[in-house]
């Protein structure tokens, strides 16, 4: 079953709202960089999140646009799926011998 746009998007943004990990760095980082010397909080920690969001928006849609490309690149070569399989497999027999080892 297919998820059209709108679904993906509004599924990829209520998981962002909920998503604790994000809250917990707001809470936690924001608040070093607002003083209330320089007037009212409210404003700064608004300033501050849109920042934050513009410039994780700009590298979100850089890392698409690559991923984009590379995929249209890669499609439909069976070597390119034998490699990337064989290094995948690779990181999962390093990472257990990590594990194993370590």
């Amino acid at each position: 079953m297919t998820e059209s746009g709108r679904a993906a998007i509004a599924r990829g943004f209520l998981t962002n709202l909920l998503n604790p990990k994000a809250l917990m760095f707001c809470a936690l980082f924001l608040p070093q960089f607002v003083s209330p010397a320089h007037g009212a909080v409210l404003p700064q920690f608004a300033l501050l999140a849109a920042i934050l969001v513009a410039v994780g928006l700009c590298f979100d849609t850089a890392y698409a646009f690559a991923a984009c490309g590379l995929a249209r690149r890669l499609k439909g070569r069976r070597a390119t799926a034998k490699l990337q399989k064989g290094l995948l497999g690779g990181v999962f027999v390093a990472m257990a011998g990590r594990l194993l080892l370590g």
